[in-house]
């Protein structure tokens, strides 16, 4: 949610949000279906309706490691502010470029 927020006030307008858990992806497009998290279910909609494109895409776990480590980051320390407001830690631009390139040898 607090990802979602962070977007919109950066004025982003199309997002596509992966995530790599079957359930949590399952208990988006079939809400109805976990009505003991439908309130913050409710809550996530109505945040993904603001953008102008919204896509919730399932992914692998191994295919996104750098959002992997910032969700663990922000977790772990506590760091409700936005990385992309704010700049990143100083280990996000290693991390990306490592990635940009680990990607651009597969093609």
């Amino acid at each position: 949610m607090w990802s979602l927020e962070a977007l919109h006030d950066l004025h982003i307008k199309k997002v596509i949000l992966e995530v790599s858990s079957y359930e949590a992806w399952k208990a988006f497009t079939s809400s109805e279906r976990f009505p003991n998290i439908s309130y913050a279910l409710s809550r996530i909609r109505r945040m993904a309706n603001e953008f102008e494109q919204f896509l919730l895409m399932l992914s692998s776990p191994g295919s996104n490691s750098v959002a992997l480590d910032i969700a663990l980051s922000v977790t772990k320390d506590r760091r409700y502010q936005s990385y992309l407001a704010r700049g990143g830690p100083s280990w996000l631009s290693s991390s990306l470029r490592s990635e940009a390139l680990d990607g651009s040898a597969s093609t």
